[in-house]
């Protein structure tokens, strides 16, 4: 919260987007947006990572542009097939060790699926 309100002191209408590592960071980061006279979704827009469930209230709201889902269903069911396929015999190249899986976008179209 405070460096946000700090940057909007200091850059006012030049910060287009907040980016934050989590949710909890982005909850503050609105308490400054608001603070300052700014609307989110409309002069500025604000993201967090986690999808806690405060967040996905506030995308709800309209309060929160966005957060992102650390899949982490979707992560153990690639696990549990990866696995499936090395017992099956299936072997991985050296240059393609990792297996990725998706984050999941959670916006104002779609949290109601998250909450």
């Amino acid at each position: 919260q405070e460096i946000c309100q700090n940057d909007l002191a200091k850059y006012g209408d030049q910060i287009e987007v907040v980016f934050c590592n989590n949710d909890d960071m982005a909850i503050g980061a609105l308490q400054a947006i608001q603070a300052a006279g700014r609307t989110v979704n409309k002069d500025i827009y604000l993201v967090g990572v986690d999808a806690l469930d405060a967040a996905k209230n506030e995308v709800a709201n309209g309060n929160m542009t966005g957060t992102v889902l650390n899949d982490a269903k979707g992560q153990a069911t690639q696990a549990v097939a990866s696995m499936e396929e090395l017992l099956g015999g299936k072997t991985f190249e050296a240059d393609h060790q990792s297996v990725y899986v998706d984050y999941v976008k959670v916006t104002p179209d779609n949290v109601k699926d998250f909450q």
